[in-house]
């Protein structure tokens, strides 16, 4: 850097020094001279496709701007601006980390644009910047394509574990959906705690305080947080998934808001209705995600806007000085599947191409028709249609405008427009069979575009309600973010609603004019290959970058055209030794220097009204003809040169030898003079060396006395000194031999005594050895012992842990099969209590039905009997009619053996009935006992309560049996119903419930009989009512005869019923 800073003001892009090679350097060190020659704002433009290297290049240049600045200024000044420079450098971490993502071609690409004026004072020394955001990637936020990454902020703040993301209260980075969209989450820049640190650090040093440092971070974690909740669908709406609330409850949390009101707003939606009435409808899934979508991504770009304008603060200056621009906006783009993000970015490139194009090739034009030189057969590429399809009236921003204007615009409705207006524009392009895509003939390549979410993308609405949630929150930096709701009236006065592609068009618009107003300058950045790896270098894809840069077309319209203009004077002033005419008309004497060079016109050179246009063969031709009478004139001026050389040289030898000689003879002069001197000077020192003698001689007399006297006391104290010499060295040889007498002895001593110690350390040695040993025998076999006791505990716990798992599945196992063994008696249970109640059902109507039968039996057989008895009477009573008529002699019938008769027929009724009596009571004790014996798994109280019932039964059918017994034994059967009080057993309430239909003949018959329909519970009827209806209908009565002989055939099977309960 420094050798381009010592070249000051002579350094050009044009006439680079051979030291020097073209570089960032240079065009920042032109760009600042022209500056302050010129006094003009300047402009640097960086182009490129992604990862040239455009933000490198402008720090670069950045920082040379803020060294070469501060060359000429006061000490102070230096200060100041190196701090204003580290400021500036300071804000592109940061503005890279909330603004920058990993692409596929770049991991370090800007997904916004930016234009940065570096402010200069009335001294030229840098003294603040201003930083100015263009059109935000915001759907970035939200998700990412395969291969890429979200914004390298949310990545820096999940692996800030150590500091930022503790103090959030932040999950592990893989628990955030966003940030695993694209399928990376690891990059080559901004990928660890220590970026985060740095970008900390550089907030720092422009100026932020702790607690906005934290504010940015906590949207940061807000927006990824709000991103993982998810709605579950429901019949009228959706609803927050329980598993991702916790995720709502810590997004309110980080952003200071009402979390009722965000979860209301982000469930339901309101429609305004004419009347200024408004109708609330709950949000399907689609649209809450929509919602949450668009929260997150206005919170972001807020975030990101406030931090611009935070430096903006810090940075910028209000200066009345020049300023120099620094363009660095994302390179043209074309992907796999290219959005509505991708057609702005090339839009921008396309005005940025136009703006070159206006510059190099236009005004190049026009100053060749100026100069009246013929250009019509030169031709450049001019992508004014491309823009005018993008722009202009009818274009496809406006197009796409009016879609978000009316309510009903769809995808496929602006993509149906734009066919339809621009099918025979040489610059779009439409497949039949290409779907929801269109292609753009752009300067760089052919881009597809695909329409799907451009209406809603380019729309960008958000709630209102929202913007006042967020508002209100207690942060003062989240609360910036977004702006205050524009109320419904004055929304209505403003006419057309806001739209992205129209905001972006006019910003661009303004942008342009602004570099229109300066001094331009380009920076072309090339990418030598697509693998991201370095000392690689492809070609095809370099040559691809020139062509759509422009360069290789700036230098096929330079060759094409008329690429060297001298102005007149010049080219006069540079070619007057190639002619020898003499002529004041500059026309003239340029026409014969081209003739003299053979270059023919106007296909290689032609003359303007100030300026010599030349193509490159014919500059060559006049540099040769230049060269070669330059040559000429030169050999020329040598061979005058060299004569010219040669006579001085003789003459500075004459000069020479003329002064030599002058100076011998001066020397000679000087030599006598000083000859004579000398004498003069000889004999005055000789008269003084004299004097000089004797005065020496007395000292030297005096000095051998005081030398003598000093010699003898010398000797006397030498003698002395000699003397106690020997003395010292005889005390001193005596003391030395008791020394060495005292030292053999201690040696001696201590000698035996080191010996003894050596001994008793080899011993101890020894000793120590052999205890180190067998403690390491020892410890060898305890460390073994652990091994093994570790082993055996590994093996243990596993055992262990295998058993206690095998108990826990046999436990489960345990439980189910109770379960299903309890399911299966329970089941069985209710099954036996429906078979007892059937079995109890079918043998309460079987005793019923053989009680009617017995009774039946009985009572036919007590009529029989009766009837019987009764014809007897009636004979015999004939009999002695007849017999007392024929004799007069009275017959008296032997009542005592009729009665005797009747007597032991009764018994013997009665004996039956007993012993069928007997034979019941019995079955049911053994019932009894054998429901006591069964097993606990049966419910005991159902079966006690049928056992008491089923006693009751038998009890009361015994009560009937005597009670029939009773009814025989008092002979009357007509009369039973006169009788009851001389019964036994009288009849009861319970009779009544228990006994069932059948109580007498008369019922028995009225229940068998197909025309009964009343009430089976009838009263019963006298023996001669029944004998009355017998002799009244006969064929009831053989109906009856009939049912008693079908009615003998059923008998009760006491085994069957007391048995089938075993």
């Amino acid at each position: 850097m420094q050798k381009y800073l010592n070249a000051g003001r002579s350094l050009s892009v044009s006439g680079m020094p051979s030291n020097l090679l073209p570089h960032t350097w240079a065009q920042a060190h032109v760009t600042y001279y022209e500056m302050v020659d010129s006094q003009e704002n300047q402009c640097i433009i960086v182009s490129g496709e992604s990862g040239a290297g455009k933000t490198e290049a402008t720090k670069i240049v950045l920082n040379y701007l803020g060294v070469v600045s501060s060359l000429n200024g006061s000490k102070l000044e230096q200060e100041a601006a190196r701090g204003v420079g580290e400021k500036l450098v300071a804000c592109s971490p940061i503005l890279e980390c909330f603004g920058n993502a990993k692409t596929v071609k770049n991991d370090n690409s800007s997904r916004f644009g930016k234009f940065m004026k570096v402010k200069f004072n009335a001294k030229h020394v840098v003294v603040g910047a201003e930083n100015i955001k263009y059109l935000l990637e915001k759907s970035r936020v939200v998700s990412a394509a395969q291969g890429e990454r979200v914004f390298h902020s949310f990545y820096l703040l999940a692996r800030a574990q150590g500091s930022m993301a503790r103090v959030l209260g932040l999950e592990h980075e893989k628990q955030y959906t966003s940030l695993s969209s694209g399928g990376t989450m690891n990059n080559s820049e901004y990928n660890s705690e220590k970026d985060f640190n740095d970008v900390c650090r550089a907030m720092s040093i422009v100026g932020m305080t702790d607690v906005e440092l934290i504010s940015v971070w906590r949207v940061t974690a807000a927006v990824m947080t709000l991103l993982n909740v998810r709605f579950l669908p429901e019949e009228d709406g959706c609803s927050i998934d329980p598993k991702t609330m916790k995720y709502t409850k810590k997004a309110v949390q980080l952003l200071d808001v009402c979390e009722d009101d965000l979860v209301h707003e982000l469930l339901t939606s309101t429609r305004a209705l004419p009347d200024n009435e408004f109708a609330l409808k709950k949000n399907d899934v689609v649209a809450a995600v929509d919602i949450r979508d668009a929260m997150c991504k206005h919170l972001y770009d807020g975030v990101f806007g406030w931090i611009v304008d935070r430096c903006n603060d810090l940075c910028n200056v209000e200066n009345d000085g020049n300023w120099i621009g620094l363009l660095d906006i994302f390179g043209f783009e074309n992907f796999n599947k290219n959005s509505f993000e991708q057609l702005c970015i090339n839009m921008t490139n396309e005005q940025l191409q136009y703006h070159y194009n206006l510059h190099i090739f236009k005004r190049d034009m026009d100053e060749c028709r100026m100069e009246g030189v013929d250009v019509t057969d030169i031709k450049f590429t001019d992508n004014t249609g491309c823009l005018k399809l993008l722009t202009a009236q009818g274009g496809i921003f406006p197009l796409l405008d009016e879609c978000c204007w009316f309510g009903g615009g769809t995808d496929l409705g602006f993509l149906e427009k734009v066919v339809h207006t621009h099918e025979s524009n040489s610059f779009f392009k439409k497949e039949r069979v290409s779907g929801e895509t269109f292609c753009v003939r752009h300067y760089a390549a052919d881009v597809t575009y695909n329409v799907f979410g451009w209406v809603e993308k380019n729309r960008d609405t958000l709630k209102d309600s929202i913007k006042s949630i967020v508002r209100a929150s207690g942060d003062r930096v989240i609360a910036s973010c977004l702006p205050a709701p524009i109320p419904l009236s004055e929304r209505k006065k403003g006419g057309k609603a806001f739209t992205v592609g129209g905001f972006f068009c006019n910003q661009l618009r303004a942008l342009m004019d602004l570099i229109g107003e300066t001094n331009p300058h380009w920076i072309r950045c090339i990418k030598p290959h697509p693998d991201k790896k370095p000392r690689m270098f492809y070609g095809r894809e370099v040559m691809g970058q020139l062509e759509s840069s422009g360069v290789l077309a700036t230098v096929k319209l330079r060759k094409a055209g008329y690429p060297v203009r001298i102005p007149r004077a010049l080219f006069c002033r540079n070619y007057r030794m190639c002619t020898s005419v003499v002529t004041k008309d500059e026309k003239e004497f340029i026409q014969h220097v081209l003739q003299m060079a053979q270059i023919r016109m106007p296909s290689l050179a032609q003359i303007g009204k100030t300026k010599v246009f030349l193509k490159a063969e014919a500059f060559k031709l006049l540099e040769k003809l230049r060269d070669r009478y330059l040559l000429c004139t030169s050999l020329i001026i040598q061979r005058i040169a060299r004569g010219y050389l040669t006579r001085r040289g003789v003459y500075d030898i004459f000069l020479l030898f003329h002064k030599v000689e002058i100076a011998r003879k001066n020397l000679e002069k000087a030599s006598k003079d000083m000859h004579l001197q000398e004498a003069d000077l000889r004999h005055s020192y000789e008269l003084e060396e004299d004097t000089s003698w004797k005065l020496i001689k007395e000292l030297e007399a005096e000095r051998r006395v005081y030398q003598e006297t000093m010699e003898t006391a010398e000797r006397e104290r030498r003698r002395k000194a000699i003397e106690d010499e020997r003395r010292r060295v005889e005390e001193a040889r005596r003391l030395e031999e008791l020394r060495r007498r005292a030292a053999i002895c201690i040696q001696r001593h201590v000698r035996g005594e080191l010996v003894r110690i050596r001994l008793y350390r080899q011993l101890l040695e020894e000793r120590r050895a052999s205890l180190e040993y067998e403690r390491e025998l020892a410890c060898g076999a305890e460390r073994r012992e652990a091994r093994a006791l570790d082993t055996q505990r590994i093996t243990d716990e596993k055992s262990w842990t295998q058993w206690l798992s095998s108990m826990d599945y046999l436990r489960g196992m345990k439980r189910q099969e109770e379960q299903r063994l309890l399911e299966k008696i329970l089941q069985k249970t209710r099954i036996q209590i429906r078979e007892l109640v059937r079995k109890e059902d079918r043998m309460r109507l079987n005793i019923e039905v053989e009680q009617t039968d017995a009774f039946f039996e009985l009572f036919s057989q007590h009529q029989y009997i009766s009837s019987h008895y009764m014809k007897v009477a009636a004979e015999r009573r004939r009999r002695m009619e007849k017999l007392q008529l024929k004799t007069p002699v009275v017959l008296r019938p032997q009542s005592a053996g009729m009665k005797a008769r009747a007597e032991r027929s009764a018994a013997a009724d009665a004996r039956i009935n007993k012993a069928i009596t007997d034979f019941a009571l019995s079955r049911a004790r053994s019932y009894e006992e054998k429901r006591e014996s069964q097993s606990p798994g049966v419910a005991p109280d159902r079966f006690s309560s049928n056992a008491s019932k089923e006693s009751s039964i038998f009890s009361h059918v015994q009560k009937n049996w005597l009670r029939q017994q009773e009814w025989m034994r008092i002979g009357d059967v007509g009369q039973a119903s006169e009788n009851y009080s001389r019964l036994s057993v009288a009849p009861t309430a319970e009779d009544t419930q228990y006994s069932g239909p059948y109580r007498t003949i008369e019922a028995s018959l009225h229940s068998f009989s197909p025309s009964n329909n009343g009430n089976s519970h009838s009263t019963l009827p006298s023996m001669s009512g029944f004998d009355r209806r017998s002799k009244m209908d006969p064929s009831r009565s053989s109906y009856e005869t009939e049912v008693r002989m079908n009615k003998k055939k059923i008998r009760v099977d006491w085994d069957s019923v007391f048995g089938s309960e075993q």
